[in-house]
């Protein structure tokens, strides 16, 4: 927003939009172990969970494990997804992808 005098002089601006929100993280599911580098999430997410998007794992302690997937693959009702480093706990607990 901008507030100018009848000379178009700016008197004053703002942005005042914000979001609810400003988390980075969405697609968010629980999530099983399958291996230290793949985990299972029910339903088809290939879409969201595609090769090269960044993922968030959370394993159920303090933070958050960071990988980039290397692919997913939908079979028998779940995707299995496969990240590039070995961060995937057997106490998994959900994850996220980034936007």
């Amino acid at each position: 927003m901008v507030l100018k005098d009848k000379d178009e002089n700016e008197i004053w601006s703002a942005d005042p939009v914000t979001s609810a929100t400003a988390d980075e993280w969405t697609n968010c599911f629980s999530a099983v172990y399958a291996s230290s580098t793949s985990f299972k999430i029910f339903g088809n997410q290939t879409a969201e969970y595609r090769k090269d998007r960044k993922v968030r794992i959370d394993n159920n302690v303090t933070e958050y494990s960071y990988s980039t997937i290397v692919s997913s693959n939908y079979a028998n009702g779940e995707t299995t997804v496969v990240v590039a480093d070995p961060v995937i706990a057997t106490g998994v607990g959900g994850v996220c992808t980034s936007i």
